[in-house]
């Protein structure tokens, strides 16, 4: 069930090779000069983000030790980047891979290299206390994961039959346990600082007093999570169902903010001992759903591509009657 014989040209090959060194450029853009801004004696900026951080009353930020979840992102980052780079040498039926199947898709490659470009920008901002733009960047961070995890589940899935048909199994496995667990973390933890950024802003531009505007963060972070599980463990599993470390970053969050803030008298740290057992929950119940249906009802693309090419002729029998 492969899909049509792809044709192309020099130059749109060419702009492919160049997508995906820009994605690992900009990554190592972004790795450098936020290396930088945590050195004083080299740094761009005459401050660092910790001490713009403590210059704004919050709320919401966690403990300094749940900022070392930025040693995972990279490093599961710097695997996938190795990956593209690898893509970029192999063959398949004749021709480059990246132009015989297109499970790495350009829309994938552009949101990411906009992302690890904006990233710089968010400390540049933050750092000159501009409340308003860090948040506003963030939210472009957000939605740029988010593109590049809907992108390249929506490539497998249209892509799958003819990956499994031409013996590119590994490549699909890749996908979903490296490429998506990439993203999924990334975007995990660019939602929390969000909603963290969010908080600032409320307290120290709107003047919401600090439970207030946890509760709104808090709020949001919550109907995240339940709409998120809701939609990968019912509506699409076959796309998401091997994502799971989204729920690292809620779980490391909530439990940051529960070791320094609980207090059974102060209503919103109590909701943030919920938030902590709940996105502990939900990551237990996605990992047993994903096993169990695993076992019991395994990813076939092949017959994904039948039940959208017979929808297909369905649609087409009933626009024409």
């Amino acid at each position: 069930m492969g899909a049509e014989n792809r044709s192309y040209t020099y130059c749109q090959l060419v702009w492919r090779a160049v997508l995906f060194i820009m994605a690992v450029a900009t990554y190592l853009y972004n790795i450098a000069l936020t290396a930088i801004s945590n050195v004083p004696s080299i740094s761009l900026w005459n401050t660092s983000i910790s001490e713009t951080s403590r210059m704004f009353p919050n709320g919401l930020v966690p403990t300094s030790e749940v900022f070392r979840i930025w040693y995972m992102i990279y490093f599961l980052n710097a695997a996938m980047c190795l990956y593209l780079v690898i893509l970029l040498f192999r063959r398949h039926e004749g021709k480059p891979l990246i132009m015989a199947v297109k499970f790495i898709p350009d829309s994938f490659l552009y949101s990411y290299i906009i992302y690890q470009i904006s990233g710089p920008a968010w400390i540049d901002v933050y750092v000159r206390g501009e409340l308003v733009g860090t948040f506003l960047l963030l939210v472009l961070g957000v939605v740029c994961m988010l593109v590049c995890l809907i992108t390249s589940a929506k490539a497998l899935h249209y892509n799958g039959a003819e990956m499994e048909e031409g013996g590119l199994r590994g490549d699909i496995w890749t996908v979903r346990i490296l490429v998506q667990n990439a993203i999924a973390c990334f975007l995990g933890w660019l939602l929390c600082a969000t909603l963290i950024s969010n908080n600032t802003m409320l307290v120290n531009i709107s003047g919401f007093t600090v439970p207030i505007a946890s509760w709104i963060s808090l709020g949001i972070l919550n109907g995240a999570l339940v709409i998120w599980f809701l939609l990968e463990s019912f509506v699409f599993d076959k796309q998401l169902r091997y994502t799971f470390t989204q729920y690292i970053p809620f779980i490391l969050a909530t439990s940051g903010n529960y070791i320094i803030r609980y207090d059974a008298e102060e209503p919103y740290t109590v909701y943030i001992f919920g938030l902590m057992i709940g996105s502990c929950s939900l990551a237990f119940i996605k990992i047993l759903i994903m096993i169990i249906r695993s076992i019991k009802d395994p990813i076939s693309y092949e017959s994904t591509y039948a039940d959208d090419k017979k929808h297909l002729e369905l649609s087409n029998i009933n626009i024409a009657a």
